[in-house]
């Protein structure tokens, strides 16, 4: 689930969630223009327009009350740095409810309680916006194995994903993961609709590549090998933050370890059908380490320059309880050097 591309590449063929395979069972917007022609045009391109297609308001992005429309020079000379970096995850002042850009003074919100059309948002109350849409119509979707193609802007769909992923609420304080504009991301469940990765899907894999290099080579052909290089973004929900991280991949004769999970690059050499296995543990000078966790890349997330988060599982494929009970994951980027 995720913003959705343009139409059509650069290079004017179809937009990459056809051309990856996707197909969609029903298609949620919000009632904004630019979600909804987004997603029109998304299935022409796909041929899938008789899609049902829902329109909510819970998609709608923030409303930044006195801020909107203001541009970020304007408000620098307005007000501090300080107070503007607070009112990322806190509701700057609200309109008055005589204001036009008020939503109660904008008819397509008649019908919504009165309550539930504020003057600005934090955004813990987007998230709370976004929760019933969640639990009410996307799960019941989910559990009957069918794929929904979600299309919002950044603050709903930030506050989707991280309702998905399971983040704490008190984590809104910190800074904000950067959902990119304009490119598709992918959310990956199990069936028990617990999260297991995050990844946005980029056009290099389709751009690169001629044919279908997850196929294999053919039967006379050696296997070709990739260069690749892996980087360890940062780890979150660790029940202890300073873990060491060993990486494993079937090419390589012995295992490494990793001297930190954070920012750790690592440079290895795949052929078709191998995966890389990041195990990470918890270094305890005189004692065994602690597992906390392991995740696998698939040659297929590899070659497509896979950058996104992992959920950590234990050694039978249930998910790690992490620290807080709420997971712990991996955020991970790969790159093809060749």
């Amino acid at each position: 689930m995720g913003s959705v591309p343009r139409a059509k590449t650069k290079q004017g063929r179809p937009g990459i969630l056809t051309e990856a395979g996707f197909q969609f069972d029903a298609v949620f917007t919000s009632v904004q223009k630019q979600a909804i022609y987004t997603a029109w045009t998304t299935l022409m391109e796909s041929n899938e327009l008789a899609v049902p297609h829902y329109q909510t308001y819970r998609l709608n992005d923030r409303h930044w009350g006195k801020l909107q429309g203001v541009t970020e020079k304007d408000l620098e000379k307005t007000y501090c740095k300080e107070q503007l970096s607070s009112w990322k995850a806190e509701a700057p002042p609200a309109l008055e409810a005589s204001d036009l850009q008020h939503p109660s003074n904008d008819p397509i919100y008649r019908a919504i309680p009165p309550s539930l059309r504020p003057g600005s948002e934090s955004a813990k109350m987007v998230s709370d916006r976004v929760q019933p849409l969640l639990s009410d119509s996307l799960t019941p979707l989910l559990l009957r194995n069918k794929t929904p193609l979600v299309v919002g802007h950044q603050a709903s769909i930030t506050a989707l994903c991280r309702l998905l992923e399971g983040d704490d609420e008190e984590d809104s304080a910190e800074a904000e993961e950067v959902i990119p504009t304009g490119v598709p991301v992918m959310v990956l469940l199990d069936e028990e609709l617990d999260f297991r990765k995050k990844a946005t899907l980029t056009e290099k894999f389709l751009n690169k590549y001629d044919g279908d290099p997850t196929t294999g080579p053919a039967h006379n052909e050696a296997p070709k090998e990739y260069n690749v290089e892996v980087k360890v973004i940062s780890a979150k929900g660790m029940r202890d933050a300073a873990g060491t991280g060993e990486f494993r991949t079937p090419t390589m004769a012995q295992s490494r370890a990793a001297e930190t999970v954070f920012n750790h690059v690592d440079k290895l050499k795949i052929t078709h059908g191998d995966s890389i296995t990041f195990t990470v543990y918890d270094e305890d000078w005189g004692k065994t380490d602690d597992f906390l966790g392991s995740c696998t890349l698939r040659f297929e997330d590899i070659i497509q320059d896979f950058s996104g988060k992992v959920k950590l599982v234990d050694e039978n494929g249930k998910a790690m309880p992490g620290k807080k009970g709420k997971g712990a994951f991996l955020t991970i980027a790969v790159r093809d050097l060749d």
